[in-house]
C-alpha cells in the first residue's frame, strides 16, 4: 500500500513540475479548494495564521492558539497534518501555542524561519528536510498583530526582515552571525505610529520591501505604503499610494473600507496582490504604475455554509504558476485559489497547443546518469542566457531532501546526490521562465 502511494505521489509530482501547481479545472477567478483537514473538535483559522510555499508544496500553520502545522499539495488539493509547532518556550518553559503575531517565510532552501507571537519573543527555525525545530536567538520585541516578515538573500548571506507590528519597530536577523539588530523605525502615514492588525510587508525578491500600512488613510482616499531600500539599508523618503479606501463589497459598489484585520499581499511578476480584510476586497498594485486595480471580490459563500469575508486569520500567497491560494480565516477552514482570466485563457491556450507552452521541453533538460550509482550527476540545460538556476530534489513522500541555488547557468551544473539513499526521487529546475523536471533513480 505504501509503495503504491509513494509511486503514486511520485508521477504526481512529476506532473506538477512540468504542467505547473495548479489543476485547470479551477478555472478563472476564485475557486474553492479543499478546506483544511480538520473534526469537529478542531479549532478554525484564527490568529496567527500563516503560509509558506515551498516548492510543489505550501507549509501552513493555523494559528487560533494551536499548534496545528499543515503541508497542503496544490496538485493533489490535499491536506496533511505534520509534527505540530513547539508550544513549550525554552526560557521560562510557559506553554504558548501560535497566535496574534505569529509569521513565517522561507530562505528558498531547507528553512523556515518563524516568530510565534502570542506575547513571546521566542524565534524558531525549521528543517524541512528533516521536519525538525530549532530555537534561535530571540527577537528583541514581542512581535504582535500587524507584524510582517521577508526572508532576504545578498550574494552568500541570508537575513530575516521583521516588522514586529503594533508599534513601527524594524529588525533584521542575521542568518549566519545568529543576532538580531535594531533597523530605523517604519514610516507611518498622518495618525499613530503603528502598524495594526492588516499591515503586511510584501518583498520584490531583488531590492524593496513594500510595507502596506492598515487603518490609516490620507487626504487623498488612499492608504499608505512605503518602501525600504535594501542595498541602501533605509527606508524611501516619499511613500507610493496605498490600497483604495473605496471598492466592492457585499454586493455594494463604491463601498467605504479601510484595511483592516485579515489583509495580506503576496508578490508576483512586478506586482502585489492583496486581500483588504474584514471585507470582501481583492487588488492588485501595479509597480510601474503605482497604481491599484480592483479584481474579483473573494466569494462570501464557501464550504462552511456561512457567509464569511476575509477576516482574522486571512492570509495569501503567491503559486509557482501565477496562481493565488488563500486561506480566509473568520473561523473558517476554508482556502480559496485566485487566477486572473487572462492567464487561465493563456494556460488553455498553451495546453491545446495554440502558442508555446513556456516549459522546458526533454529534450533540452537532462540529469545523467540516470540510473545513479556514483553520487554525482550533472543536470543538463539549455536557457536562452546564463542566470540563477535553483535545483531541488524531492522524495517519494513529496518531501524536499536536496536543494541549490546556482548563480550564473546556462548549460549545466554538477549535483553531488552521494548524500540519498537509494530509491526514485524527483529533480527539479527552475529558471527565469520556466520550469523542467525528471525522475532519477539512485542506485546503492
Amino acid at each position: 500500500m505504501q509503495l503504491k502511494r509513494s509511486t503514486a505521489l511520485v508521477l504526481a509530482l512529476v506532473a506538477v513540475a512540468l504542467l505547473g501547481p495548479r489543476l485547470l479545472a479551477y478555472g478563472p477567478g476564485w475557486t474553492e479548494v479543499k478546506p483544511m483537514t480538520h473534526d469537529a473538535l478542531s479549532k478554525p483559522v484564527g490568529a496567527g495564521a500563516w503560509m509558506v510555499p515551498h516548492g510543489d508544496v505550501v507549509y501552513t500553520a493555523k494559528g487560533n492558539k494551536t499548534t496545528n502545522f499543515y503541508k497542503y499539495y496544490p496538485a493533489l488539493d490535499s491536506w496533511e497534518q505534520i509534527a505540530p509547532i513547539p508550544d513549550t518556550e525554552p526560557a521560562k518553559g510557559k506553554i504558548k501555542p501560535a497566535a496574534k503575531g505569529c509569521y513565517a517565510v522561507a530562505d528558498g532552501g531547507d528553512y523556515l524561519y518563524m516568530v510565534k507571537g502570542n506575547s513571546t519573543t521566542g524565534f524558531w527555525r525549521y528543517n524541512m528536510a528533516t521536519a525538525a525545530w530549532d530555537t534561535l536567538s530571540r527577537v528583541p520585541v514581542k512581535p504582535k498583530a500587524g507584524d510582517g516578515m521577508a526572508y532576504v538573500r545578498q550574494g552568500e548571506d541570508g537575513y530575516v526582515y521583521l516588522l514586529a507590528g503594533g508599534k513601527t519597530a524594524f529588525y533584521r536577523y542575521d542568518v549566519d552571525a545568529g543576532t538580531w539588530g535594531q533597523l530605523d523605525s517604519a514610516p507611518y502615514g498622518n495618525g499613530k505610529a503603528k502598524y495594526a492588525a492588516g499591515s503586511f510587508l510584501a518583498y520584490d525578491g531583488d531590492n524593496t520591501i513594500y510595507a502596506q500600512q492598515a487603518g490609516q488613510v490620507g487626504l487623498d482616499s488612499s492608504h499608505f505604503m512605503f518602501r525600504y531600500d535594501i542595498a541602501a539599508d533605509t527606508w524611501m523618503p516619499k511613500g507610493v499610494t496605498g490600497m483604495p479606501l473605496y471598492g466592492t463589497d457585499n454586493g455594494k459598489v463604491n463601498k467605504k473600507k479601510k484595511v483592516k484585520d485579515g489583509a495580506h499581499g503576496a508578490w508576483y511578476n512586478d506586482h502585489i496582490y492583496a486581500f483588504k480584510g474584514a471585507c470582501q476586497g481583492f487588488y492588485r498594485y501595479d509597480v510601474d504604475g503605482d497604481s491599484w486595480h480592483e479584481l474579483d471580490t473573494v466569494p462570501r459563500n464557501g464550504s462552511s455554509g456561512l457567509k464569511k469575508a476575509v477576516k482574522t486569520g486571512g492570509f495569501l500567497v503567491s503559486l509557482d504558476d501565477g496562481s493565488f491560494l488563500g486561506l480566509k480565516g473568520n473561523k473558517t477552514f476554508e482556502a480559496w485559489v485566485y487566477t486572473e482570466p487572462e492567464l487561465y485563457a493563456s494556460r488553455s491556450a498553451q495546453r491545446s497547443g495554440t502558442q508555446s507552452s513556456g516549459l522546458v521541453s526533454s529534450r533540452s533538460f537532462s540529469v545523467s546518469p540516470n540510473p545513479i550509482s556514483s553520487g554525482f550527476a550533472t543536470v543538463r540545460l539549455s536557457l536562452p542566457k546564463a542566470g540563477p538556476v535553483s535545483v531541488r530534489v524531492y522524495d517519494a513522500l513529496g518531501r524536499v531532501v536536496l536543494s541549490r541555488t546556482y548563480g550564473a547557468v546556462r548549460t549545466a551544473v554538477s549535483l553531488d546526490l552521494r548524500s540519498l539513499a537509494g530509491g526514485v526521487y524527483l529533480v527539479k529546475a527552475d529558471a527565469k521562465g520556466f520550469t523542467a523536471a525528471q525522475k532519477l533513480v539512485v542506485q546503492k
